[in-house]
């Protein structure tokens, strides 16, 4: 829970309509940074304020402020009563105060048929002056606090005062507070969390802009190669930026040492760039060598057709492909049962030998032909997965020489099975000449297509029962999902596939500490640990909780925003209002 102080002036609030709200203070106004001073020294993590108060507390500390307005809804109910007391269809209406004192009201005229001007200053000086260009401009009654009625009565137009701390504004207040403290401890605790992966991975990482520029960069980067945030990578290898700008893995050197270097490109031109030692990626072969090559024989088929009913089809066709020699080609998304299929395979009649895995993705063309054919000091990878099954994951990545010693051998009696994994458009790869046609003839003879794990909510279920029981005998829990808590598993959207899945279960195990896992638990961890929103043309990343919360509620009420708003325990009213701010589209509408 966040603990902010309420800091409210005492000359201008009646205390007896909030006295039931913890953690306020009345003070005197010209006193304000000194007590949210003390405020802080005694652990608030942040000030409530409202109006000038918080704008002087925003300009003098770099606390966390949040400020309490007049809601949309309270500010239509005074254009109603603005209405009655004046006896006019559409009267001329202002608003005088400080501007953050005020939500929008850029819709009011519209909504509420009034003729609405807003006269906002930055301080209480200037409340006579904005009254008085009111009344010029021919209002016809004035909405503001004391100060704005006080010069209303001597302009001689009536007033309204506004309850700046109705219970809507100041629970609205606390409820942003809430969420401003969740996301900034999800922030602090990422950051740190990845901060010490970075310093910690055996393998340098280091960002560049555009020009070359290093702008940041790890220890490890630091160590190995020698260089520094704030040069320029072509300082240390004059071509390494053209490889880079063309290239998603490749062998360079710097400081006249060899190094793997792996891109990932940023739209802006920049990117970021992992490297490691070319001797460390020949130990990271051996160590593969060295295993027992040797697959769980729980991943079989009737495993599979419990827990994966939606993929009934799929496993027919791979018990019939499992029956021969010839290569197989499976095409899925990164995280979905292909790699369970290719085990299930190996397991159905090749589990005498050996079952190899190579990440093709990982691997510069030499290091691929190295280890897969040419291996002067140990066998190659094919020859230790003779009688046995050999997948090539990503195997798009293939260089095209590996790809011709593979065509020459698949056109030969194998003797091993081969399993071709990818998650790219291979028709489309074949036309653009990545993929030779040969290969693509030979491979697509036997190919299994897995359809979007995300669309299969029954075996979502299956899945997460399966790893919550895991997991729970991992830690020695007992927990169970509510069948709301279910519900919303099935229902969501795991792009991850089942990685993603089992990530997230083994992480509500560790966390949770009740017998049962509750719909509101999951929803708030889904938000923590996965806060981004899929627009229909971009990912859209919200820093706020409260963004997430409102599209997931109203995805799972197809857009109905009566509902929505029951749930969050807000008006449709101010729902609309959130939506705004936030810029949610109600994709339903």
């Amino acid at each position: 829970m966040a603990n902010f102080m309420i800091l409210l002036p005492k000359d201008e609030v009646d205390f007896s309509e909030i006295n039931d709200y913890k953690n306020i203070k009345l003070i005197d106004a010209e006193k304000t940074v000194e007590e949210a001073h003390n405020a802080i020294k005694d652990g608030a993590d942040g000030i409530i304020a409202r109006g000038s108060e918080a704008n002087e507390l925003k300009a003098k500390t770099d606390y966390t402020v949040v400020e309490i307005f007049v809601t949309f809804q309270e500010l239509g109910l005074l254009m109603n009563k603005a209405k009655k007391i004046l006896g006019k269809q559409k009267p001329r209406v202002s608003i005088v105060g400080i501007r953050n004192m005020f939500s929008d009201t850029d819709k009011f005229n519209e909504l509420f048929d009034v003729d609405l001007k807003t006269y906002f200053v930055e301080q209480k000086s200037d409340f006579q002056k904005a009254v008085k260009q009111a009344v010029d401009e021919g209002t016809e009654i004035i909405i503001g606090g004391k100060s704005a009625n006080y010069y209303a009565k001597y302009y001689k137009r009536p007033g309204m005062i506004v309850d700046f701390l109705s219970k809507e504004s100041i629970e609205n207040a606390i409820s942003r507070a809430e969420a401003f403290v969740s996301a900034n401890n999800y922030t602090k605790k990422n950051s740190l969390q990845l901060q010490i992966l970075l310093d910690n991975t055996f393998n340098g990482i280091f960002k560049i802009n555009k020009n070359g520029n290093i702008e940041n960069l790890n220890a490890k980067a630091g160590e190995i190669l020698g260089i520094s945030a704030g040069n320029n990578i072509s300082d240390y290898n004059p071509e390494i930026m053209n490889e880079i700008s063309e290239k998603d893995f490749f062998v360079s050197e710097i400081n006249k040492k060899p190094y793997v270097f792996w891109v990932k490109k940023e739209k802006g031109g920049g990117a970021f760039v992992s490297v490691f030692e070319e001797e460390i990626l020949s130990g990271i072969a051996s160590e593969t060598r060295k295993s027992s090559f040797s697959v769980s024989n729980d991943f079989t088929f009737d495993l599979l057709e419990k827990k994966s009913p939606g993929l009934s089809g799929v496993i027919k066709s791979a018990k019939l492909y499992s029956q021969n020699k010839l290569p197989i080609l499976i095409s899925g998304q990164i995280g979905s049962e292909r790699e369970f299929i290719s085990q299930a395979i190996h397991n159905e009649n090749f589990n005498t030998g050996s079952y190899i895995e190579f990440n093709c993705a990982a691997f510069p063309e030499k290091a691929q032909f190295k280890y897969l054919f040419k291996n002067e000091d140990n066998e190659s990878l094919l020859e230790l997965a003779r009688n046995g099954t050999l997948v090539l994951q990503n195997f798009e990545y293939l260089s095209k020489a590996c790809q011709q010693f593979l065509i020459q051998i698949l056109n030969k009696s194998c003797d091993f099975k081969a399993i071709f994994i990818t998650e790219s458009n291979i028709v489309k790869l074949v036309k653009e000449n990545i993929i030779y046609k040969e290969l693509y003839y030979l491979i697509n003879t036997f190919s299994i297509q897995i359809p979007s794990f995300a669309d299969r909510e029954n075996d979502i279920a299956n899945w997460a029962e399966f790893y919550l029981k895991e997991y729970c005998e991992k830690y020695s829990k007992t927990l169970a999902f509510t069948i709301d808590s279910k519900n919303i598993i099935s229902k969501y959207n795991w792009d991850g596939g089942l990685l993603q899945l089992q990530n997230f279960i083994e992480r509500a195990v560790v966390i949770s500490t009740g017998k049962t896992l509750k719909e509101k638990f999951i929803k708030e961890e889904l938000l923590k640990t996965y806060p981004i929103l899929e627009n229909t043309d971009k990912n859209i990343e919200f820093e706020d909780l409260e963004a997430i919360e409102i599209k997931m509620l109203l995805d799972e009420n197809n857009g109905n925003r009566t509902k929505v708003a029951e749930k969050l325990g807000i008006s449709t009213t101010t729902l609309w209002r959130r939506l705004k701010k936030f810029n949610i589209k109600n994709k339903f509408e």
